[in-house]
């Protein structure tokens, strides 16, 4: 996935019913991002876990996509207002004053993940993984048990299961 993308990629989840609604949502924040939106995207786009958060959004329109959608309408403190399931192509959504964003994706999502309106969502963006912040490359990680430190030390290749093998046997 190219850099510029991934820099633009949260997670949502709804803290209501704790669980996740979406975790490789694309971030549409200017002008161009938010014009384009989904189209040109195919039905391969609409794979569970992906969607579009479109910020600032008070209604979205489906013309010239291949594919339908969920759609959660969000307030300024990402609450959801309203939801339109399986919204077809060439369809126009309500527009709703109180909305502050929008969040598009797959189909049934809305369902799977039991999100209502009222229920409080989480946005947050996706680290990196080769980021400072990252516990596991800066070294923050503290451990609990015998097993939990040999897991980490062990290399990824597999070198060192021997020693693993012979402390399973004593």
């Amino acid at each position: 996935m190219a850099n510029g993308v991934q820099d633009r990629l949260v997670y949502v989840y709804n803290q209501t019913r704790e669980t996740f609604v979406a975790t490789e949502v694309t971030v549409a924040n200017n002008y161009l991002l938010r014009l384009v939106g989904l189209l040109g995207k195919t039905a391969r786009w609409a794979q569970p876990g992906r969607g579009l958060w479109i910020v600032p959004c008070r209604g979205v329109h489906t013309l010239g996509m291949m594919f339908p959608i969920d759609l959660v309408f969000l307030n300024r403190e990402k609450r959801v207002i309203h939801i339109e399931e399986y919204v077809r192509p060439f369809r126009i959504s309500k527009v709703f004053r109180k909305a502050a964003s929008v969040l598009e994706l797959p189909v049934h999502t809305i369902y799977r993940s039991g999100t209502r309106e009222g229920d409080c969502l989480e946005i947050a963006w996706l680290r990196n993984e080769r980021t400072e912040n990252n516990p596991i490359v800066s070294g923050r990680v503290e451990f609990q048990g015998k097993y939990d430190r040999r897991e980490a030390s062990r290399p990824a290749d597999g070198v060192g299961r021997e020693q693993e093998r012979s402390d399973r046997i004593a």
